[in-house]
């Protein structure tokens, strides 16, 4: 797309209030950084995606299942559990979406999804995930980077699809991103490159039934971008978004405790904190330019369809 034509779903940026917005970013904090050159743990402003090695089950459980409308402290913001979180044997960084509000209701428990990569998943954490609810995980990464469908996903009756939202070898895609998009501050610009992947991956979702799962690797910025569009369209507000980004910031950290990684590394309290507030920033800005539903019906993903899957996506 031509830098000199704004795509007709984009808005212009509502100026607002933002309490939590630092008036200077701290220089870690820079968004989608160049990576260190060794693993040694870093003031980065990301807690980076896992790709490619299964790793073992991670052992902090930091929320547990609690019933609706119970609140806890994240940070500096009261989060509202609605039986959200799934400790299914293997996984992480995994909840339910029922529960939140959007304009026409909210969303069914049991219905709707997200996890990092399954192929961490032990087998019982797939019956588990079954006995949640879930019937079908749409994968957001091209096949080859986990290797093809976890086996035991069909063990448990669970479909397994791919509907790849990027192709990291567009020059495009490797001088904006190093080494993959890592930060909300890329969510414009990676819609500019692969907005019809990501209306596709939203369609797959739509035309299926009850039970879908969205994962990436860690079930954070590939998974959050679809998750937004998702949640914009619905009419879920801005604040939810950002509430369930650093859910996935502070779980995804959370994996990384105790772990190697070639870029990143467990970080303590404060420096999530600024991690937190660095994207939540820019995640604020992308939804005040993005129209959601006006960027899914460019791409072939129109209200009839919003309209279907709500039947089974929302209660009144």
């Amino acid at each position: 797309m031509p830098p000199s034509r704004r795509p007709r779903w984009a808005r212009s940026a509502r100026r607002r209030a933002r309490a939590a917005r630092p008036s200077v970013r701290p220089r870690s904090l820079r968004a989608q950084s160049t990576p260190p050159r060794s693993p040694t743990p870093t003031r980065s402003s990301e807690p980076v995606v896992e790709r490619g090695a299964s790793q073992e089950v991670a052992s902090s459980r930091r929320w547990s299942e609690t019933s609706v409308g119970d609140a806890r402290t994240v940070g500096e913001h009261t989060v509202e559990e609605r039986r959200a979180d799934k400790h299914w044997a293997g996984a992480f960084n995994a909840r339910d979406l029922g529960g939140i509000e959007v304009a026409a209701g909210a969303i069914r428990p049991g219905v709707l999804f997200r996890s990092g990569k399954p192929e961490a998943w032990e087998p019982e954490g797939f019956r588990e995930a079954a006995a949640s609810g879930v019937r079908r995980i749409v994968d957001l990464r091209d096949p080859s980077e986990p290797g093809g469908a976890p086996a035991d996903a069909g063990v448990a009756g669970i479909d397994y699809e791919f509907s790849p939202i990027e192709d990291p070898r567009s020059p495009r895609f490797q001088a904006r991103f190093r080494p993959y998009m890592n930060h909300t501050s890329g969510y414009a610009d990676f819609l500019d490159m692969f907005g019809d992947r990501v209306a596709g991956a939203v369609g797959e979702v739509f035309a299926g039934s009850p039970g879908a799962l969205m994962c990436c690797s860690a079930g954070r910025d590939r998974t959050g971008i679809v998750v937004s569009v998702i949640l914009l369209a619905l009419g879920a507000s801005d604040e939810e978004l950002a509430r369930q980004d650093e859910l996935a910031v502070r779980a995804v950290n959370e994996r990384h405790r105790g772990r190697t990684h070639p870029y990143e590394s467990w970080q303590p309290r404060e420096i999530v904190d600024e991690m937190v507030a660095s994207r939540r920033a820019s995640l604020l800005d992308f939804a005040a330019s993005l129209d959601a539903r006006a960027f899914l019906d460019h791409y072939g993903i129109g209200s009839k369809r919003l309209e279907a899957a709500s039947e089974w996506l929302l209660d009144a």
